[in-house]
């Protein structure tokens, strides 16, 4: 900013000031956005719409278990494997498993459990072995890897899914297994009971 000297403060001074500091900032600010206020009446009208929203996906959620056919686009889910709304996904919702299929460049694969690399990272028994042993390792559990049960596959195809789809899972970053991946791999580790564990979220 240039030096500008001036004497005790006329009229004309301060405003020739006053510009000199709009034309600064707006110099160093010009590349950021720029908030936009909305009126009360906006607000209002803002707030009915979330609740419409709200409502309308409670609807949708009691669609969902209802009849499977409404939002299964793979054709692979069943309404078996749910246990509650929050399981109601089909692979052809989860962006990074469109992704995948599409990957695979074959018109007659259209859903996850049919990608080439599902068989094998998800239900080939020595695989999941692994990644138990790899886990008992890490968090010193007491695995009985030579004679595990069902549960104990099931439980790492679901960790081997969400790797391989999402890449990242932890305490607090928990994602939902689609129903046609949870519909295979109970079918290849069903429980005898029949009695499943279903998603559960890292408050629960």
């Amino acid at each position: 900013m240039a030096d500008v000297s001036f004497s005790a403060g006329s009229d004309e001074e301060c405003e020739i000031l006053v510009g000199m500091v709009h034309d600064r900032l707006s110099r160093e600010y010009a590349h950021q956005p720029i908030r936009i206020v909305e009126s009360e009446t906006s607000d209002e009208n803002h707030s009915t719409t979330a609740s419409e929203k709200e409502s309308t996906a409670e609807e949708a959620t009691e669609n969902r278990l209802a009849s499977v056919n409404t939002w299964c686009r793979c054709g692979m889910c069943e309404s078996e494997t749910l246990g509650d709304e929050k399981e109601a996904i089909c692979c052809l919702e989860v962006p990074n498993c469109v992704k995948m299929i599409a990957a695979e460049a074959s018109a007659d694969k259209q859903c996850i459990t049919l990608h080439q690399d599902f068989d094998v990272l998800c239900l080939h028994t020595t695989v999941l072995r692994n990644v138990l042993v790899s886990l008992n390792h890490t968090r010193m559990d007491d695995w009985n890897i030579s004679n595990l049960d069902n549960r104990s596959y099931r439980w790492a195809a679901y960790r081997q899914f969400t790797w391989w789809v999402y890449a990242v899972l932890g305490a607090r970053i928990r994602r939902v297994v689609p129903a046609c991946a949870v519909n295979a791999i109970r079918k290849a580790f069903p429980e005898v009971s029949g009695d499943y564990t279903g998603y559960q979220s890292a408050d629960e």
